[in-house]
C-alpha cells in the first residue's frame, strides 16, 4: 500500500506589479497545476509499528502537509486530496513525474525522476532523465537540493557539468 497526496499550486499574478500592496489590493490568483506525492510501502514504513489506522494516516498526512505546503503573497501550494492506494495503482498521468517521499531523521526527503525520452521530453534529446533530490524543512522550504542528469551515453552528471559534456559531444 502507498499514500498518495495531490496538491494544487497557484500564483498571485497581481503580486508582481510594482504598486501591489498585499492585503489592500485585489489578488489575481492563477492555477498552475500541482504535484503528486507518494509515500511507498506505507504498511512497512518506519512511521508505523502496528497496522495503519485512520488516526495514524491523518497524523502522517498532517506532518507531510506541514512540509510540502506553503503560502505567501506570491504563491501557494496546498493539499487537495489524498488516498491509500495499492502498490501497483497508477497515481498520475503517464507524462507526469510523481515525487517520492521518504522519512529521514524527522524530516521528509524527496526524489523526482523526470523522463525525457520520446514524446514526454522537453529538454535536449541527449538528456534521457533528470533525477532531483531534496529535503523539506517546514512550510515547503527545500534544502540539500541535488540534480543528476542521465545522458544518452549512460553517463550521469550534475547540472554543473552539462555545458562541458555538450561541448565535448558537439566537437566529436
Amino acid at each position: 500500500m502507498k499514500l498518495v497526496i495531490q496538491t494544487q499550486y497557484r500564483e498571485n499574478y497581481a503580486a508582481h506589479n510594482e504598486d501591489y500592496v498585499h492585503g489592500v489590493d485585489s489578488p489575481y490568483w492563477k492555477f498552475k497545476g500541482g504535484s503528486t506525492y507518494v509515500v511507498a510501502n506505507i504498511q512497512s514504513s518506519a512511521l508505523y509499528t502496528d497496522s495503519v489506522s485512520a488516526h495514524a494516516m491523518y497524523e502522517i498526512v498532517d506532518e507531510i502537509k506541514a512540509s510540502i505546503c506553503s503560502a505567501d503573497e506570491y504563491s501557494e501550494e496546498y493539499v487537495i486530496d489524498w488516498e491509500i492506494a495499492n502498490d501497483d495503482a497508477v497515481v498520475c498521468e503517464e507524462w507526469e513525474s510523481p515525487i517520492q517521499l521518504f522519512p529521514l531523521d524527522g524530516l521528509w526527503s524527496a526524489m523526482k525522476v523526470d523522463n525525457n525520452r520520446g514524446d514526454f521530453g522537453y529538454r535536449r534529446k541527449e538528456i534521457l532523465e533528470v533525477t532531483e533530490t531534496w529535503n523539506y524543512e517546514t512550510k515547503g522550504e527545500r534544502c540539500n537540493y541535488t540534480s543528476e542528469y542521465l545522458m544518452e551515453d549512460g553517463v550521469r552528471l550534475p547540472y554543473s557539468e552539462l555545458n562541458e559534456w555538450f561541448a565535448v559531444v558537439e566537437v566529436a
